[in-house]
C-alpha cells in the first residue's frame, strides 16, 4: 500500500508539472477568426449545461484508460480541423463524443497555452445550454462514460484548465438564463 502511494503522489506531481500554462487571453472576435494550420492548433471545449430538479447538472465524459486510477473526467471536447471555426467543431464534435446535438451556444472565453510542441495551442471554452437529442455511445471509441454531474462534483472531476474555465462558464450561464442563475445560487 505504501508503495502504491508513493507512485500515486509521484504521478500527481508530475502531472502538475506538466500543465499548460496560459499565455495569453483571447476575446470572442478572435476566436471567431481562428483557424488552424501554419504551427496554430486548437481545441473546443463544450461545457453542456442543464437545470434537473433545481440542481445545475454538467455533462462530463470520461475517456477509456488502462488503469481504474488514471481516469480522465472532463467535458467534451475536439480538436479544430482545418478549415473549420469553433462552431463547426462543435457540431462535429458533440454528437460524436455524446449523441446531443446543440441547439444554441456561446463563447465564454478562450486562451492561448504553453505547447510542448513548437506550435501555438489554443482552447476555447464554449457553454451549450440548450441541446437536443439522448446521451448515446460514442462513434469514435475514445469515452467509456457519459454523465450529468452537479456543478460542485464537477469542479473536483475536472483538470485545472477546466477548473479555471468553469467560473466563466458559470456566469455566462447566469446572465443567459434565469432557470440557470436560481439553480447556481441554490446548489453552489
Amino acid at each position: 500500500f505504501r508503495s502504491y502511494c508513493t507512485q500515486t503522489k509521484k504521478y500527481e506531481k508530475m502531472v502538475r508539472s506538466t500543465e499548460p500554462k496560459i499565455l495569453q487571453l483571447i476575446d470572442e472576435d478572435f476566436a471567431a477568426k481562428l483557424r488552424v494550420g501554419n504551427n496554430i492548433s486548437a481545441s473546443i471545449v463544450m461545457f453542456t449545461m442543464r437545470v434537473n430538479n433545481g440542481v445545475a447538472e454538467i455533462l462530463l465524459v470520461n475517456e477509456y484508460s488502462t488503469f481504474d486510477w488514471d481516469s480522465k473526467w472532463k467535458s467534451p471536447a475536439g480538436k479544430m480541423l482545418p478549415g473549420e471555426s469553433w462552431e463547426d467543431t462543435i457540431k462535429r464534435k458533440l454528437p460524436l463524443e455524446t449523441g446531443l446535438s446543440a441547439k444554441s451556444s456561446k463563447f465564454c472565453f478562450g486562451a492561448e497555452f504553453s505547447s510542448t510542441r513548437s506550435e501555438r495551442h489554443f482552447k476555447i471554452f464554449i457553454l451549450i445550454p440548450e441541446f437536443e437529442g439522448e446521451l448515446s455511445e460514442n462513434t469514435d471509441g475514445k469515452i467509456s462514460k457519459r454523465e450529468w454531474k452537479s456543478v460542485c462534483e464537477t469542479e473536483r472531476k475536472i483538470n485545472r484548465a477546466q477548473q479555471f474555465a468553469l467560473s466563466h462558464i458559470i456566469e455566462t450561464a447566469k446572465s443567459l438564463n434565469l432557470e440557470f442563475g436560481k439553480a447556481l445560487m441554490n446548489n453552489y
